[in-house]
């Protein structure tokens, strides 16, 4: 579960064959006042995959500096 406070987006990867694979974007519009966004993914991993956030391209750090993102992952059941 990833929950993002602000005006930004930002992007769940996941890596396959070394590289990072989106797997989908949270956005939360702020204006005029906060805006809060959240998501729940469900993923299938292999040992060794990791799992990541990324801020949006050309997000300018000033606007970026007051917003919150939070990230949580948690182990559900082995592969069968």
């Amino acid at each position: 579960m990833y929950h993002l406070v602000g005006n930004a987006a930002v992007m769940l990867l996941k890596t396959v064959d070394g590289e990072g694979e989106w797997v989908c974007t949270v956005w939360a519009e702020s204006l005029p006042k906060w805006g809060t966004s959240s998501n729940t993914v469900y993923l299938s991993l292999n040992e060794g995959q990791q799992v990541y956030l990324i801020a949006r391209r050309n997000l300018n750090s000033y606007y970026y500096a007051s917003m919150y993102t939070t990230f949580s992952g948690h182990f559900v059941a082995p592969a069968e």
